[in-house]
């Protein structure tokens, strides 16, 4: 009896560990008809599969490839996608293929909806998210990420929230990032609102082109692990920013290298709570409401950044056979979300080449960006100048610095926004005949903004 009751249990024991690790698979090449239990005959909304392991217990979801708007249909919706209580007691995983890429990365996107992505929603409702990219938050704030009314989420490793405007949203919410990124959104990181709580144990938020993290008043932001890195603010804070009210406790990690004017990395508010590894206290009065992002008195919607570039170029043909050296630009610009950003740069370098020896280039240069500035065109007019012909060196000719020969001539760039900003142009010095070969060069840049 007793070997009895203990090859039940084993067996028991084994058909639990086998079901736990069944799947309902979802791709938007999928059918809602299909059964969903293998790689095969995957649904093809979201939202069935919800459907389905409220049914089962099933707590593992896992999408091939990207889903959108366009696949995951619905109308009066508050959000691309949706889950909401009740779906099981135990905490749904929603995951790509381990190690997938390319068109078989799992990737839930807003683009083109105007919704906030993934909305999470309701007491008791818990998800884990790994393997996994929520990107193009659209409408009001351009939330990637909602977590609301009593709702838990938890970013594991591979779960990324990237270019959206706002990365998170917790309106009396709960994250936890344990491994995950939040990186590369337009605006705010993480904004945490009213009981709302945020924990860091591992993981990145970084490169948010505004704060980090903003702690409202009421919400709560605890860090043991993890680094927030590379955000910036024009303003202050741009790494963690707490309104008064708000607490912030960070007993490990890492939060430096962000950018603002002042206390770049860690701002309080006058009536914030807690404490941080930081070596200096900031302390600004209380504010009415700041919002998650600057403005700076721009139009409704945008916002103002003063750039400052530093790199390389290199460039070649009639006006000089090749040359290399280093750039500078500064100027403003405006970025009206993921839609498009203007700038108005001017622009400095100079470097070494074949056959004048020195040259160097003036010009001012406007820029328009597009899909949350990935990519772009420019244009721009300036004077190029030369001198030291290597001839003239040879010959120990006479030489007198700057006695050289100088040219205006139009630029026409394509801008990537790759880890550095990358231009390839070609530019027309000005002779009179644009069909002449003969007066065109072309050319590569290279530079990051340090600002």
């Amino acid at each position: 009896m007793k070997r009895l009751v203990l090859f039940l249990l084993f067996l028991a024991c084994l058909c639990a560990l086998c079901f736990s690790q069944q799947s309902v698979f979802v791709s938007a090449s999928g059918s809602d008809e299909n059964h969903g239990r293998s790689e095969e005959a995957p649904f093809r909304t979201l939202a069935k599969a919800f459907a389905e392991i409220r049914a089962s217990s099933v707590n593992r979801i896992t999408i091939i490839g990207a889903l959108d708007s366009a696949v995951e249909m619905g109308t009066e919706k508050d959000s691309v996608f949706t889950a909401a209580s009740p779906i099981r007691p135990n905490e749904i995983l929603i995951t790509g293929l381990r190690g997938a890429s390319g068109s078989q990365r799992a990737v839930l996107s807003g683009r083109n909806s105007g919704l906030p992505v993934l909305g999470v929603n309701g007491a008791g409702t818990r998800v884990r998210l790994e393997n996994i990219e929520i990107i193009g938050g659209e409408g009001g704030e351009g939330i990637g990420l909602l977590v609301l009314k009593g709702a838990a989420v938890t970013l594991g490793p591979g779960a990324v929230i990237r270019d959206n405007k706002t990365g998170i949203d917790l309106t009396e919410g709960t994250c936890i990032i344990d491994g995950g990124e939040v990186r590369d959104n337009s605006a705010c990181g993480i904004l945490v609102g009213d009981y709302s709580v945020l924990t860091m144990r591992g993981g990145f938020i970084r490169n948010n082109r505004g704060r980090g993290v903003f702690v409202q008043r009421g919400g709560r932001f605890s860090m043991t692990a993890g680094s927030v890195t590379g955000n910036r603010d024009s303003d202050a804070g741009a790494g963690v920013y707490i309104q008064a009210g708000g607490r912030f406790d960070q007993t490990a990690g890492i939060i430096d290298g962000n950018f603002a004017p002042e206390f770049p990395n860690i701002c309080r508010e006058q009536g914030a709570f807690g404490n941080d590894l930081s070596m200096e206290e900031a302390y600004m009065p209380p504010s009415s409401d700041p919002p998650p992002h600057d403005t700076q008195d721009a139009p409704a919607g945008a916002k103002i950044h003063i750039p400052f570039f530093i790199g390389l170029y290199g460039q070649g043909w009639r006006e000089n056979n090749f040359s290399a050296g280093l750039l500078l630009q500064i100027g403003f610009k405006i970025d009206f979300g993921n839609a498009f950003a203007v700038a108005l740069l001017g622009e400095a370098d100079g470097g070494l080449g074949h056959p004048y020896i020195l040259e160097g280039n003036l010009l001012g240069a406007a820029e328009i960006y597009f899909a949350g500035n990935k990519f772009g065109f420019g244009g721009g007019y300036g004077i190029h100048g030369r001198t030291m012909h290597i001839d003239d060196v040879k010959e120990n000719k006479s030489i007198e610095i700057g006695s050289g020969r100088e040219a205006f001539f139009y630029r026409f760039g394509l801008i990537f926004s790759l880890p550095v900003k990358t231009t390839l142009f070609a530019s027309y010095y000005d002779r009179g005949n644009w069909g002449n070969i003969e007066n065109w060069g072309f050319g590569l840049q290279l530079s990051r903004n340090i600002f």
